[in-house]
C-alpha cells in the first residue's frame, strides 16, 4: 500500500498538564473543529499527539497534523512562520504555532530514559518523531526551533544565536539528574555552526558558572552533522538580497558566515580541539543547492577529530534531512549511528561526572622578570586592558606599542600582579630572537611539570632537548579544552616578521600561538605595525606627578612633590619610566643631593650631545642617566666598569660564575686581574644570585646534574643535585613537588653509584612527600613505586621489588590504561625481575604483553619497541632458545642500526648482546668480534674512561678466560677494575662484580691466595652496599659465595667448601626457586662434596 503523503505539523503549547492526555486530545479535535469551516471539517484529517512539555510540569504540548490542506484559521501561519495564533479551548487559550521556537519534545517515550537526543534546524518531514519514536523509544527526543531566515531582519549574530540556545538548555536541563543525562546532538547546516560555538563555550566554562553549562560538555556524546558549512558560504545570492541596504541588521551576521570567516575558521580549531572522545558522524551533500553554495571542505578536514566518520548522500543540503520512509540509506545511517551511541553513552558519561574536571593552575611567578616593587601610574592604560582582556574565555589580545624604555614592560607586570586571581596560568615570555623565545617556553614547561608532572605531552619531552617538541607540548596544554584562563605576555617583539621587514632573524608570533582560541595575550613591542588585537599606544608620562612617584619610589626619598630639585628633574626626563627609574635607583644608592644629580644629568647630556648629535632627545635623555650610573661605577671599582661593558654583549640570563673563574694567559690583562679580585668576584656572585631567583638556579643546577649522570660524571652530578636540593627547599620548601623530583633523581643517582642504603632512603622520602601531595594513585608517586622496586630488585629484596612493580602497574593501568607507554615500562621491570627470579614463563609473558603494546602505540621499528626485542633475546638466551634469541638481536640490532647508527650506545648494546650469546654457543671467534666492536663504539661516543667502556671491557676480560687467554684476561679485569674504583668508587656493586671476575681468574691460575683477597672484599663490599640481611637474595653475591665455595674445595678444605655451598644453594632457591638448573647443579654439587668426605673417612 502507498505511503500516505505527509500533512503539515503545527505545535500547540499551554495545554494544562492535569488533565489526562486522552481528554486533552478530544478537547484540542473539539477546538479545533470549532475553528474549521465546513467544508474544511469533511475535507481536513488532524492527527494529535500529546507530548510532555521541555519546560513546565504544569503544561503539554500537542503535535497536529493536518492532512488534506492547511485550515483557515491557521493561512496566516502559512504567510508569517515566525507568528503564533491563539485559540480558546474551553476556558484555556492555546497557542498554535509552526515555528517551533525553543525545545519541543517530540513523543513520550518508555520509563527510564537512558539519553536525550536533541536536533536542531529544519524540521524535515518529522522522521525524528514518526521513526525515532519506534526505533529510539527510550531517547527524550527534542527539537531546538530558531528564526534560520538569514534575509529576515533581526538582530542576530552567532553568538545571540548561541546565547539564545544555551539559555534554553539552562531550562529543559534545570536539575542534577537531567544534567548527567547522556546528549546526543542533530544538527543541520546553520544550526551545526550554533551547536559548535555552544559547545566550545561550555568548554571554556568553569565549576562557578551555570551548572548546566558547565556539565554540557561532559554530558555530550555523540554528534550528527548534517552539511555544516564549517569553512562558510559563498553568500553572493544573499548579499542580492540585500544589496543597498548598508545597515541591514543581518549583514554581521553575512560577515560572519561568509567564505574564509576568521571566526569560522577559529571556531572549527576550537571545534576540532574539543571533540576529543566524543563520537562525530558529518554528513555532506552531493548535490548543488539552489543559490547558496558551499565552500567545500578539503578530504579528511570536516570537523569530526574522533570518530573521523564522514558519509556523503546523494542530495542537497536542503534536502538531505528529509527522510520520506525507514528505509531511506540516509536514515539507516543516522538510526544506525543514534543506536550505538544509546549502547555505549551511558557507561562513558557517568565515568566522566566521575572524573573530577582538571585543573590547570600554575603557581604565579615572575622569576627572571625585572620589575619595579611599587609601580605607579598608568591607571587608565590598565583599567582599558582590563577591558579588553576581559571575556568568555575565548581568545583576547592586547598589543602594547611604544618607544623603548617608555614602560610597557612595567605595565604588563603591573596587570599581571594586580590580576593574578583572574588567571589559572600566567606565563612571560622573551620574544627578542627566536631563541630567546624557544628557551622561554622550555622554562613554560617546566613551570607547567612542576604543578601537573602527568601532564599530557609534557611528560614525555625533554626540555633540555628538542625545543620545537617541547613549545608543541606547551602549545597543546594551553589549548586542552577548558583551558581558557591563561594569559601569556610575550616582552620585546621588537622584530616582528611583517612584509615590510627583511630582516631574516624576524620572528613570526603566529607560529607560538596556541592554536584554540582561547586564553588572553598580551604583546610589548616597539612597532606600530603589528595588529593581531586591540592596539594601545604607550605614550610618556604627562602628569609630572606620576613621573615625581616613581622618583620617589625607585629612590626611597620622601618629600620630593614639594622639592623644585625633583621637580625639575622630573620635567628634564620628560616623563620616560625607564630614565625615571634609572635616575631613582642611582639616588638610592649615592649620597647625592638631587640638585648635584641635576647636574650631573645637564653634564651627561652635553657631553653626549657632543659625542653622538645623531642621538634623538628621547634616547639622550635615557642614556644621559645611564653614563651617570656608569661613570660611578667606574669610580668605584674599573674592573667592575669593565665587567659591565663586557656583560653588555650577553643576555641576562646567559651569564654564570664559570665565565669568569675559567681565565688564561690568553685572556685580557683586566679579567685576569678580575678572578684574582676576591671582592670582584663576590660581586659577580651576588649578581648572579640576584639576577637568577633561586628556583630557577635550582632548575639550573638540576639540569646540570641531569646532563653530568648522563656523562657519567656522578661526582659532579651529586654536587648538582645537592645545590638544586637546597635551592629548592629554600624556594619551595621540602614537601613542594619539585623539591621531591630533585630527591627522586638523587635517589636514581646514589642507585648507580651503588649507595643502595642512600637511594632507598632518597626514594621513601619521595614517595611518601608525593603520596601526600598528590595522592598514592597518582602517576607521579606511580613513578617513585617503579624506582623502588628498581632499588629493591638491586638490593636482592625481590618480594618487595615485586610488591612495587605490582602496585605501580596496576595503578597506571587505572591511570593510563593498560597500553599507556608508563605503563608497558613497568611491565617491562616486571618481566626482567620475574627473569631474575627463574620464572621464565612469567616474564616471557610480560616481555611479550611489553612488546605488543610497544609495537601498537609507537610501531614495529620505534628504539622503544626495540628494547623490548632485545629484552626477549636475553629472555631466550636464559631459557636455552638460542635460535630465537639470535633472532631477537639481529632484530634489534638492525633496527638500531636503522634509527639511531651503527654507533650509537643502544645499537652497541645490541653487539655485546649478540658477542654474550656468541660465547654461549661456542661461537667463541664471533664473540671476540661482537665484543671488539663494542669497545670500540663507547671508546669513541663515551671515551676510554666511562663505566659503559668499562662494562665492554669487563665482557672481553670474561670472554678472554674462556678462551684460555689469561694474561689478556687480567689485563682486561684490571682495566676494567681501576676504571669502575675511578667512577664508581670502589665499593660499588659493578666494581665488586668486576674483583669477583678477578677472583675467578686467579682461582683459575692457580693463584688461590690473590683468589681468596678478590672473593673476600667482593663479598665484604657487597655487605656494606646491600646489608647482611641481603647478599643472600643478590644474584652476584651468590655468584661470589659459589666461586669462594669452589676455591675451598680446590684448597682441600671441604667444611668451608660445604657451608659455601649451601649458603649459595639456599640463596638461589630463594631467587629462582629450587627446581632451577641453577638450584639442581648446587644440590649435585653437595651430593659429590658429601660423597668424597664420606670415601675420606
Amino acid at each position: 500500500m502507498a505511503a500516505r503523503n505527509k500533512g503539515t505539523v503545527f505545535r500547540v503549547t499551554g495545554l494544562p498538564a492535569l488533565q489526562p492526555d486522552d481528554k486533552l486530545e478530544a478537547a484540542l479535535k473539539a477546538a479545533i473543529d470549532d475553528n474549521l469551516a465546513e467544508d474544511e471539517q469533511l475535507k481536513l484529517t488532524p492527527n494529535t499527539a500529546i507530548v510532555p512539555s521541555c519546560y513546565d510540569n504544569d503544561e503539554k504540548v500537542a503535535l497536529v497534523e493536518f492532512h488534506g490542506g492547511v485550515p483557515a484559521f491557521l493561512c496566516e501561519l502559512m504567510a508569517n512562520p515566525l507568528g503564533d495564533w491563539q485559540v480558546e479551548m474551553g476556558d484555556t487559550d492555546i497557542s498554535f504555532d509552526q515555528h517551533f521556537f525553543g525545545f519541543t519534545q517530540l513523543y513520550t517515550l518508555k520509563p527510564d530514559s537512558p539519553a536525550t537526543a536533541e536536533g536542531k534546524g529544519n524540521l524535515g518531514r518529522m522522521w525524528l518523531r514518526d521513526f525515532l519514536s519506534k526505533d529510539l523509544p527510550c531517547c527524550r527526543t527534542m527539537i531546538y526551533g530558531y528564526n534560520s531566515k538569514l534575509s529576515s531582519h533581526g538582530v542576530d549574530t552567532i553568538m545571540d544565536y548561541g546565547r539564545g540556545l544555551i539559555e534554553e538548555l539552562k531550562k529543559v536541563r534545570n536539575t542534577e539528574e537531567l544534567r548527567k543525562r547522556p546528549l546526543f546532538f542533530i544538527a543541520h547546516s546553520f544550526g551545526g555552526i550554533i551547536l559548535a560555538h555552544c559547545l566550545v563555550k561550555a568548554v571554556q566554562a568553569g565549576e562557578d558558572d551555570h551548572p548546566t553549562i558547565a556539565s554540557l560538555y561532559r554530558a555530550t556524546y555523540g554528534m550528527l552533522l548534517f552539511g555544516i558549512p564549517h569553512k562558510g558560504l559563498v553568500v553572493d545570492d544573499i548579499q542580492k538580497m540585500v544589496a543597498g541596504q548598508d545597515t541591514h541588521p543581518r549583514s554581521a551576521l553575512i560577515e560572519q558566515i561568509r567564505s574564509k570567516s576568521d571566526l569560522l575558521a577559529f571556531q572549527l580549531e576550537d571545534f576540532r580541539n574539543l571533540i576529543r572522545d566524543r563520537k562525530v558522524v558529518s554528513f555532506y551533500e552531493t548535490g548543488q543547492t539552489r543559490q547558496l553554495e558551499t565552500v567545500k571542505a578539503d578530504a579528511g578536514e570536516g570537523p569530526a577529530t574522533s570518530l573521523r566518520r564522514s558519509l556523503w548522500m546523494p542530495t542537497t543540503r536542503w534536502m538531505m534531512v528529509t527522510f520520506d520512509n525507514k528505509n531511506n540509506r540516509g536514515y539507516t545511517s543516522a538510526r544506525d549511528k543514534l543506536k550505538q551511541f544509546e549502547q555505549d553513552a551511558p557507561s562513558v558519561v557517568a565515568a566522566r561526572f566521575c572524573t573530577q574536571r582538571e585543573d590547570f593552575s600554575v603557581i604565579f611567578s615572575l622569576s627572571g622578570v625585572y620589575y619595579i616593587e611599587r609601580f605607579v601610574a598608568r591607571e587608565a592604560e590598565l583599567s582599558e586592558m582590563r577591558r579588553e582582556l576581559s571575556g568568555d574565555g575565548s581568545r583576547r589580545t592586547v598589543i602594547l606599542h611604544g618607544l623603548g624604555g617608555i614602560g610597557k614592560t612595567q605595565l604588563s607586570v603591573a596587570y599581571a600582579k594586580r590580576h593574578k586571581d583572574s588567571y589559572s596560568a600566567i606565563f612571560w615570555l622573551n620574544i627578542k630572537d627566536e631563541d630567546s623565545l624557544k628557551q622561554s617556553f622550555a622554562k613554560i614547561a617546566r613551570q607547567i611539570s612542576r604543578n601537573h608532572p602527568s601532564a599530557p605531552r609534557l611528560s614525555k619531552v625533554d626540555t633540555n632537548e628538542i625545543l620545537d617538541e617541547v613549545i608543541d607540548a606547551v602549545k597543546a596544554w594551553l589549548s586542552r579544552p577548558n583551558n581558557t584562563r591563561w594569559l601569556m605576555i610575550f616582552d620585546n617583539y621588537d622584530n616582528p616578521k611583517l612584509p615590510c621587514n627583511s630582516d631574516p632573524t624576524a620572528v613570526d608570533i603566529q607560529k607560538f600561538l596556541p592554536e584554540s582560541y582561547q586564553g588572553s595575550i598580551i604583546i610589548t613591542t616597539r612597532s606600530s605595525q603589528v595588529r593581531i588585537g586591540h592596539s594601545m599606544q604607550i605614550r610618556k608620562l604627562s602628569d609630572v606627578r606620576d613621573s615625581l612617584e616613581i622618583l620617589s619610589s625607585v629612590s626611597r626619598r620622601e618629600g620630593l612633590r614639594s622639592d623644585p630639585d625633583a621637580i625639575m628633574l622630573a620635567r628634564e626626563l620628560d616623563g620616560l619610566p625607564l630614565a625615571l627609574a634609572t635616575a631613582g635607583a642611582y639616588l638610592d644608592q649615592v649620597a647625592v643631593s638631587i640638585s648635584d644629580y641635576l647636574r650631573l644629568y645637564k653634564q651627561s647630556w652635553l657631553q653626549l650631545q657632543e659625542s653622538t648629535p645623531e642621538l634623538d632627545s628621547y634616547n639622550t635623555g635615557l642614556y644621559s642617566t645611564w653614563q651617570i650610573s656608569f661613570d660611578h661605577v667606574k669610580q668605584q671599582n674599573d674592573l667592575s666598569a669593565r665587567l659591565l661593558c663586557f656583560w653588555a654583549y650577553f643576555d641576562s640570563q646567559d651569564l654564570w660564575l664559570e665565565l669568569l673563574q675559567h681565565s688564561d694567559s690568553n685572556d685580557p690583562y683586566w679579567v685576569r686581574e678580575l678572578t684574582k679580585d676576591e671582592h670582584a668576584m663576590r660581586c659577580s656572585y651576588m649578581v648572579q644570585d640576584s639576577v637568577v631567583p633561586d628556583d630557577d638556579i635550582a632548575w639550573e643546577c638540576h639540569s646540570f646534574g641531569l646532563l653530568y649522570a648522563d656523562q657519567g660524571k656522578l661526582v659532579e652530578a651529586e654536587q648538582m643535585y645537592q645545590r638544586a636540593l637546597q635551592g629548592r627547599e629554600k624556594a619551595w620548601g621540602p614537601d613542594h613537588t619539585s623539591t621531591l623530583d630533585t630527591v627522586n633523581s638523587l635517589g636514581i643517582l646514589y642507585k648507580n653509584q651503588g649507595k643502595l642504603a642512600e637511594a632507598e632512603q632518597m626514594f621513601q622520602r619521595a614517595l611518601q612527600g608525593k603520596e601526600k601531595a598528590w595522592g598514592p594513585e597518582h602517576t607521579s608517586t606511580l613513578d617513585t613505586v617503579n624506582n623502588l622496586g628498581v632499588v629493591y630488585k638491586t638490593q636482592g629484596k625481590l618480594v618487595k621489588a615485586e610488591c612495587m612493580y605490582k602496585r605501580a602497574l596496576q595503578g597506571k593501568e587505572k591511570a593510563w590504561g593498560p597500553e599507556h607507554t608508563s605503563t608497558l615500562s613497568t611491565v617491562n621491570n616486571l618481566g626482567i625481575l620475574y627473569a631474575d627470579q627463574g620464572k621464565l614463563v612469567k616474564a616471557e609473558h610480560m616481555f611479550q604483553q611489553a612488546l605488543q603494546g610497544r609495537e601498537k602505540a609507537w610501531g614495529p621499528d620505534h628504539t622503544s619497541t626495540l628494547d623490548m626485542v632485545n629484552n626477549l633475546g636475553i629472555l631466550y638466551k636464559k631459557q636455552g632458545k638460542l635460535v630465537e634469541a639470535e633472532q631477537m638481536y639481529q632484530r634489534a640490532l638492525q633496527g638500531r642500526e636503522k634509527a639511531l647508527g651503527p654507533d650509537h650506545t643502544s645499537t652497541l648494546d645490541t653487539v655485546s648482546n649478540l658477542g654474550l650469546l656468541y660465547k654461549t654457543q661456542g661461537k667463541l671467534v664471533e664473540a671476540e668480534q661482537m665484543f671488539q666492536q663494542t669497545l670500540q663504539g663507547y671508546e669513541k661516543t663515551w671515551g676510554p674512561e666511562h663505566t659503559s667502556t668499562f662494562n665492554a671491557v669487563n665482557s672481553l676480560g670474561v670472554l678472554y678466560k674462556t678462551q684460555g687467554k689469561l694474561v689478556e684476561a687480567e689485563q682486561m679485569f684490571q682495566r676494567a677494575l681501576q676504571g669502575y674504583e675511578k667512577a664508581w668508587g670502589p665499593e660499588h656493586t659493578s666494581t665488586l662484580d668486576t674483583v669477583n671476575n678477578l677472583g675467578v681468574l686467579y682461582r683459575d691460575q692457580g693463584k688461590l691466595v690473590e683468589a681468596e683477597q678478590m672473593f673476600q672484599r667482593a663479598l665484604q663490599g657487597y655487605e656494606k652496599a646491600l646489608g647482611t640481611d641481603n647478599i643472600s637474595t643478590y644474584t652476584p653475591a651468590l655468584n661470589t659465595i659459589w666461586a669462594f665455595a669452589s676455591l675451598f674445595r680446590k684448597q682441600g678444605d671441604l667444611p668451608k667448601a660445604r657451608i659455601m655451598y649451601s649458603e649459595a644453594l639456599l640463596g638461589y632457591e630463594k631467587v629462582v626457586g629450587p627446581d632451577h638448573p641453577t638450584s639442581q647443579s648446587l644440590r649435585k654439587i653437595l651430593r659429590d662434596l658429601d660423597s668424597r668426605t664420606k670415601k675420606r673417612s
